[in-house]
């Protein structure tokens, strides 16, 4: 099957998936995805335990306001899961006939939709935003030729291996080009260079390397042994958060041992942290010691979060990439030459600024470099890994 003209087409306005569906199964000439029944569970569970407080005449008193309140929150939680059990949403991928069906909506009465695979642009790539404590999470979806129209299919969250993974999977399996949105401009991968290695391809950036644009950036060496150190984390707006933490179990510890209410405060935060374990009094100084010891660990993770730098090594046959604090190793990950598929800039906003992230992938590895570089900056180091590919 080949890649239709069409695919080419703007997709400026395509609108982000849903990732609400999930594979369910598969084989030769066929793909099965549909909506998860783990929702409407979830949802009930609260659901029986507020009518087992409300019908149970020993645990709220009938017809009470309490009584009113708690069964109303239990309807709540009924009529939300009754929505999402009675909506459904399946997709049926058939290789054999190269055609799709897909059904939308309420049961009984499913909208249903069928055509050909060919109505499909390509596998795109959609990250989704983390939101407050949430790991950030990645939507695969279903480009039609209309870039307003898709069908979210699967969503993966924490790092983004997986994602790309089975998008790469579906895409082969589809002739189907990967889109890939995750970056500050749309990157499109035809299914025929999925696996295909850098090296493979032409127009490779030259194996000689200019100077950097920053001083912030060390290289030394010369081919095949050559050597980038970027400039360290330094101290931002993050860090600046995550140092309110020790600064919290400093004041603690400081409470417990100067003021005249310290002993009761941390009565009333020992019964609340153990309310399990049988103790006596608890001494101010063992909950000084223990918040002081907290505090000094989260700052020694902070002194080495703000100093690590990524060092990037040449070999003859291998990129070695390495986080060193401190001269301590924090992290290692090596890439051979004639297996990397991608190295690519993510952009990632910084208050007015936008900083770029390096992202290497292989067949079966993937590495985001967080940095501080500017567009110039990962412009320059993006060229200077793939002229290390080149005098491979």
């Amino acid at each position: 099957m080949s890649v239709s003209a069409g695919r080419d087409r703007d997709r400026g306005r395509a609108s982000r998936g849903t990732g609400f569906m999930h594979p369910t199964a598969h084989d030769e000439q066929e793909l099965w995805f549909s909506t998860s029944y783990l929702w409407p569970f979830l949802l009930l569970l609260p659901a029986v335990v507020c009518y087992y407080a409300a019908l149970t005449r020993y645990r709220l008193p009938f017809l009470s306001t309490q009584w009113l309140f708690v069964l109303a929150i239990g309807t709540v939680f009924l009529v939300a899961a009754a929505f999402f059990l009675l909506f459904r949403e399946s997709l049926v991928l058939n290789l054999a006939n190269h055609s799709y069906a897909h059904r939308r909506g309420y049961w009984p009465n499913p909208t249903t939709r069928e055509g050909p695979l060919n109505e499909f642009q390509a596998v795109a790539l959609d990250p989704r935003p983390a939101r407050g404590k949430e790991a950030p999470s990645w939507v695969v979806s279903l480009q039609f030729l209309d870039p307003a129209r898709r069908i979210g299919i699967a969503s993966f969250s924490g790092g983004a291996k997986n994602a790309y993974a089975f998008a790469n999977e579906l895409a082969l399996k589809l002739h189907l080009p990967v889109l890939d949105r995750s970056g500050g401009e749309d990157q499109t991968t035809a299914w025929s260079e999925i696996d295909t290695p850098l090296v493979a391809r032409p127009r490779l950036a030259p194996s000689s390397l200019t100077a950097p644009p920053s001083g912030e950036i060390r290289l030394s060496g010369h081919a095949p042994d050559r050597l980038i150190e970027l400039p360290p984390i330094g101290i931002n707006l993050g860090v600046v958060f995550l140092a309110a933490l020790p600064a919290i179990m400093i004041w603690l510890g400081y409470v417990a041992l100067t003021q005249s209410n310290g002993r009761p405060m941390v009565q009333a935060v020992h019964r609340q942290l153990h309310q399990q374990v049988q103790h006596p009094v608890l001494s101010p100084w063992a909950w000084a010691i223990a918040m002081f010891a907290l505090a000094g660990l989260c700052i020694a993770c902070l002194l080495f979060l703000c100093v690590a730098r990524w060092q990037i090594r040449e070999t003859a046959d291998s990129i070695v990439v390495t986080s060193r604090a401190f001269g301590l190793r924090l992290r290692r990950r090596a890439f051979r030459k004639n297996e990397i598929v991608a190295i690519e800039l993510k952009p990632t906003p910084a208050g007015r600024s936008v900083l770029y992230d390096v992202q290497i992938r292989s067949s079966g590895k993937l590495l985001t470099l967080g940095t501080t570089l500017t567009q110039d900056g990962a412009k320059w180091l993006e060229q200077a890994m793939l002229s290390m590919l080149v005098a491979a």
